[in-house]
């Protein structure tokens, strides 16, 4: 074998080791952003803001008794969710912006928009929903049935079927995990 050959080999066996460390670097990157990125999202999830439109939900909840009826399945009139969802729209959504149940009705949307984004990386399959529930499952279960009438008040009040539309994946999380 030649010098010139072998010189020409040693190049490409560099030249593929290098590839094969860029290939592995580029996996770690991924993997590092990944645990950022969930580490941002259980951090968020556990956020003072969090916090408070935690304690806006309890609050609408026990300010709304239809509410709380229709949540534990004391009340089986026809119509119940329809009746929840326009007292939530005419005592809290529509209420004047300097009042207490304005200012609750903002701070819950900062858990519906949470959720909502978290959606749409699920739903786009960016972040595992295994791991997701897994990082803020215990509060999903408590908060959903709740946000759910929320979000359904929003898309009436503001007649756009499609509005948060990412939480909706929540709903077939939830089934999928079997905490119907």
């Amino acid at each position: 074998m030649e010098i010139a050959q072998l010189f020409d080999l040693i190049i490409k066996a560099i030249g593929l080791m290098a590839i094969l460390i860029a290939v592995f670097q580029l996996f770690e990157a991924k993997k590092k952003r990944m645990v950022e990125m969930y580490w941002d999202i259980s951090k968020t999830y556990s956020s003072e803001e969090m916090q408070e439109s935690r304690r806006a939900l309890s609050q609408i909840t026990k300010e709304l008794p239809l509410l709380n009826e229709y949540l534990e399945g004391r009340a089986t009139k026809a119509g119940l969710k329809e009746r929840v969802i326009g007292e939530y729209i005419a005592r809290f959504h529509n209420a004047d912006d300097t009042s207490k149940q304005r200012q609750m009705d903002i701070k819950a949307r900062t858990r519906m928009r949470f959720l909502n984004q978290v959606g749409v990386l699920v739903r786009k399959k960016i972040i595992d929903k295994d791991l997701v529930l897994t990082l803020i499952g215990p509060g999903f279960e408590i908060d959903y049935p709740i946000l759910e009438i929320l979000i359904e008040s929003y898309r009436k009040a503001h007649d756009f079927p499609k509005l948060y539309s990412g939480a909706d994946v929540w709903t077939h999380l939830k089934m999928a995990s079997g905490n119907e």
